[in-house]
Parts: structure tokens; sequence; C-alpha cells
């Protein structure tokens, strides 16, 4: 085995994107055409 350590990260994505979907309700980001972008920019932003 090599000296670089291996790393898996299992994510619980249901549960983030819902968080993150609620957290905009007050304030929702909306693209463009009018979509609620609030989820997926939440999860982006819990992900970087």
């Amino acid at each position: 085995m090599s000296d670089t350590s291996k790393k898996l990260f299992l994510l619980d994505a249901m549960a983030l994107i819902y968080r993150a979907y609620f957290a905009f309700s007050k304030n929702p980001r909306i693209n463009s055409k009018g979509l609620n972008t609030s989820a997926v920019l939440g999860f982006a932003n819990t992900l970087y």
C-alpha cells in the first residue's frame, strides 16, 4: 500500500439540500428564469 491514506466521505445529501432550501426561505435565490435555486447554492456552499 502506498504512503498516502485514502479517505471516504459519506454525505446525507437530502438533509443538506433540505436545510439549504429552508435556510434561504425568507430571502430565496431566484435565477433569471424565475426558478428558486436556494437549495443548489446552499448545497454547493456546504461542499466548498
